[in-house]
This record gives structure tokens, C-alpha cells and sequence, in this order.
């Protein structure tokens, strides 16, 4: 299991944009076990993915709510007249 140090440096610069090549590259180069760097590639994308999911969600239940509170108030309004 790679240490949280690298783990920590793979989250902070996928989060960034980086290429996961280049990411990959430094780290092996700079002396981490490939197969470990790979492997906590892999659980970052994952948990970026989990992450873009949930905020996917969150946005697509905050238009809905949008929607519904407008609509109430057309209604609203055209009932009053």
C-alpha cells in the first residue's frame, strides 16, 4: 500500500488537471513502486468519480427544486389574479 504522503500528491494534482501519466511518471521517478502508484491512481479516480457523482446529483435535485419553487409561484400568482 503506497504511503498517505503520495496517496495525498495523486489526489491534489488529479484534482488539479494533471494528466495521470505525468503523475505517474514523477512518482516512479522520484523512487515509488510503480505497481503501488498505479493501484492508488486507480482508488483516486475512483473516489474523484464517487465525488463528481455526488455533485451531479446535488446539482440536478437543486434545479428540480428551482423548477417547483418558479412553478409555485406562476401558480401562485395566476391564482391571485
Amino acid at each position: 500500500m503506497i504511503e498517505q504522503k503520495a496517496f495525498d500528491y495523486i489526489k491534489k494534482y488529479l484534482s488539479a488537471g494533471y494528466d495521470r501519466n505525468d503523475i505517474y511518471d514523477r512518482l516512479v521517478r522520484d523512487g515509488w513502486d510503480a505497481e503501488e502508484v498505479r493501484e492508488a491512481l486507480k482508488i483516486a479516480e475512483k473516489q474523484a468519480k464517487k465525488g463528481m457523482k455526488k455533485i451531479i446529483l446535488a446539482l440536478i435535485i437543486l434545479a428540480i427544486l428551482i423548477i417547483i419553487f418558479v412553478g409555485g409561484i406562476f401558480l401562485f400568482i395566476s391564482l391571485a389574479r
